[in-house]
């Protein structure tokens, strides 16, 4: 059954969903763990990527040593990995909002 976000109760007021933000260089061990705790303490879903740390992605560009989350095409395996193996972890239960990797818009 899926969860609608616009339910609410007579007895208390409408709260947002709470969304837990993974990045895309968490261990599999670690994305196993996020997944039980999300199912366990019914968060409403999770927001998968959006930024990564690593720099060796095989490719020189002039901004790539800035500090920082680094985002867009080089992300696009990774993130995708993640989502899909989050997906696998909570049999699709949590609703997953896909971020970075994106190269255009």
């Amino acid at each position: 059954e899926k969860y609608d976000f616009r339910e609410t109760s007579f007895s208390r007021p409408a709260l947002p969903p709470v969304l837990v933000k993974i990045a895309p260089d968490v261990s599999p061990e670690t994305l196993q763990g996020v997944a039980t705790v999300v199912r366990d303490t019914k968060v409403d879903g999770v927001i998968i990527s959006n930024t990564t740390i690593r720099r060796d992605f095989g490719f020189e560009h002039k901004n790539l040593q800035e500090r920082g989350g680094l985002s867009g095409r080089p992300l696009k395996e990774m993130s995708t990995k993640v989502i899909g193996d989050f997906y696998k972890l909570t049999n699709g239960e949590i609703p997953i909002v896909g971020v970075g990797g994106v190269s255009s818009g």
